[in-house]
């Protein structure tokens, strides 16, 4: 199976920007992407990496890169490119193009 580089965007995405919590089945996709060797790239307009890794690790991830560069990315997940309205789906998505 092709390996997947998918950059996700933190707020609305991985983020409830109005909650401040994980939007729903967020650690289950992590989960599923590190068992299937996919890399993910935390894509945000974010100046202040240190508060962005603190509060991932705060919410159970850690050790992803975190960049406000576009990354080089087979897919980014966000509201531009593969549209986020659910974990389901954007993963859907993503295999869709293989």
């Amino acid at each position: 199976m092709k390996k997947l580089t998918l950059a996700i965007d933190l707020d609305g995405t991985i983020r409830n920007p109005t909650t401040d919590d994980l939007m729903p089945d967020t650690l289950k996709v992590f989960a599923i992407a590190k068992k299937r060797c996919w890399k993910i790239i935390i894509f945000t307009a974010r100046t202040d990496h240190e508060w962005v890794r603190q509060w991932l690790e705060a919410h159970g991830i850690v050790g992803y890169p975190i960049t406000n560069i576009k990354p080089a990315a087979t897919h980014f997940i966000d509201d531009k490119n593969i549209r986020f309205v659910s974990w389901e789906q954007a993963i859907r998505d993503c295999l869709s193009t293989l």
